[in-house]
C-alpha cells in the first residue's frame, strides 16, 4: 500500500512539473513572438538610418575633397 502511495504522489509531482513547463513553454512562445515582432517593426527604421550614415558618409569625402581643393588653390 504504501508503494502505491509513493508512486501515486511521483505521478502527481509529475504531472504538476509537466504542467509548469508548458505554461513556462507558452510564455517563452509569447515572449519569442513579442521579440519577432519588434524586430520586424525596427528593421524599416535601421534601414533608414543605415541609408543615411552612408549617405552622410560619402557628403564627408566629398567636403574634405572640395576643402583640399579649395586650400590648394586658395592657399592661406
Amino acid at each position: 500500500m504504501v508503494l502505491k502511495e509513493k508512486n501515486l504522489t511521483i505521478i502527481y509531482i509529475s504531472q504538476e512539473q509537466v504542467e509548469e513547463s508548458k505554461k513556462k513553454y507558452e510564455h517563452m512562445e509569447k515572449d519569442r513572438a513579442e521579440v519577432m515582432a519588434e524586430n520586424k517593426r525596427l528593421l524599416e527604421p535601421l534601414r533608414e538610418a543605415k541609408e543615411q550614415v552612408d549617405l552622410l558618409k560619402k557628403q564627408l569625402a566629398n567636403y574634405e575633397k572640395d576643402k583640399e581643393t579649395l586650400r590648394v588653390r586658395f592657399p592661406v
